[in-house]
């Protein structure tokens, strides 16, 4: 019998999410992309739009969810960050933090939509907002 480990499911993940972005209009740019501070799962663009996206994969949607601490937003900020000066063309685009949460069966996940905003990040427009998609 084949062992998953942690690592497998968490790409899998990934890969349904970035299926799921392309498919609601997204251009992947980044996967697993490193940084000094750590890495971020996707980077995807929307027209004038740049979305850092975390994905999760927990046992519930809601395990998921609470895995995303404010280590692990910090640490996605500061690459977010270290992105838009390697990648100067995007650093007039407005930017968005997004977590794809899966269930650990895959058969639901949430996509939620601005989940969090930066703090002292005045060159964007990144209103408040959030929004919960739920895919089955």
């Amino acid at each position: 019998m084949k062992t998953v480990t942690s690592y497998s499911k968490g790409v899998l993940a990934e890969e349904r999410a970035a299926k799921q972005l392309k498919r609601d209009g997204y251009t992947v740019i980044k996967k697993r992309y490193k940084t000094k501070f750590g890495e971020i799962d996707i980077i995807a663009r929307k027209r004038d739009l740049i979305a850092f996206v975390e994905v999760k994969a927990h046992q519930s949607v809601r395990d998921s969810l609470y895995a995303v601490t404010p280590k692990t937003r910090r640490r996605i900020e500061q690459s977010a960050l270290w992105f838009l000066s390697e990648y100067p063309e995007y650093s007039s685009f407005d930017m968005r933090f997004d977590v794809i949460a899966f269930s650990g069966d895959y058969r639901m996940r949430v996509f939620v939509v601005n989940i969090w905003t930066m703090r002292g990040w005045w060159g964007h427009n990144s209103p408040i907002r959030f929004v919960l998609f739920l895919f089955k």
